[in-house]
């Protein structure tokens, strides 16, 4: 009923399966927001912010005027959500918003989800609000890396492997 500042913009490939999208989220705020924070969370996914029927009304001349810029700015960081094949990597759209985040500057967190035959995974950009309220740093940091552990390098790899001149 009312407008929700983003509290997390999405970054993921509209041909992804909605299940494993969703598992992602779902990981994501488990991991990263704390059990005593009651406010609730809105991600900034482009299927459901825009009219799809009329999508021509956010087209603006100015790129800092979009809907996706805004919301960038008023969000705490980007999730990229990634499929096995990296595909959102390969999407002109997707590194266009992966760039943006990175020029907002070291405020914005870029963490990154994936679905594996396990379940979902998450590489978080530093330590999470748990991890760091513990006393101990070199624990905290130990089990930032135990949680990243399972994060499939070859998603990475492809990641790592996508040229600009080829995205679509």
């Amino acid at each position: 009923e009312a407008e929700q500042p983003p509290t997390w913009f999405c970054s993921h490939w509209w041909g992804g399966i909605v299940r494993d999208f969703t598992t992602c989220i779902c990981l994501h705020q488990r991991t990263r927001k704390r059990l005593t924070d009651r406010t609730v969370w809105a991600y900034w996914v482009c299927a459901f912010a825009h009219r799809q029927h009329d999508v021509d009304k956010g087209l603006v001349d100015d790129d800092s005027l979009t809907s996706f810029n805004r919301a960038m700015q008023l969000a705490n960081g980007l999730l990229l959500v990634l499929d096995t094949a990296a595909t959102t990597l390969n999407r002109a759209w997707c590194v266009y918003e992966e760039s943006v985040a990175l020029s907002v500057g070291p405020q914005l967190l870029f963490d990154i989800a994936a679905t594996t035959t396990s379940g979902a995974v998450l590489l978080t950009d530093g330590l999470t609000e748990s991890e760091q309220a513990l006393k101990d740093a070199t624990l905290a940091e130990r089990l930032r890396l135990h949680r990243q552990a399972a994060f499939p390098l070859e998603v990475l790899c492809k990641g790592l492997q996508q040229h600009l001149h080829a995205t679509q």
